[in-house]
């Protein structure tokens, strides 16, 4: 699957994203910066991920490909993925 551009302003996805990956457990917005790396918080695991992005793709009304969202490492990685401003990985 291509990613499409979208509209989705860089803003708007970045509180989004960090929106619902405060929906981990012991999660809090503060935690997260666009430099974050997401897999390095203590309770995330493969369930975590799945969910987390089905989250964005609900949250934002985005189809990511799952190839390009499992190469993002950190919040900015999602945001660029999300945004289509540039490749992640």
């Amino acid at each position: 699957m291509s990613q499409r551009k979208s509209h989705i302003p860089a803003r708007e996805a970045e509180r989004a994203i960090i929106s619902v990956l405060c929906s981990v457990p012991d999660a809090e917005p503060g935690d997260f910066s666009q430099d974050t790396r997401v897999v390095a918080h203590s309770q995330w695991d493969s369930l975590n991920s799945l969910e987390t992005m089905v989250a964005i793709e609900g949250a934002l009304g985005v189809r990511l490909d799952l190839r390009a969202y499992h190469a993002c490492r950190t919040v900015g990685d999602l945001v660029s993925l999300v945004t289509g401003k540039g490749p992640v990985g």
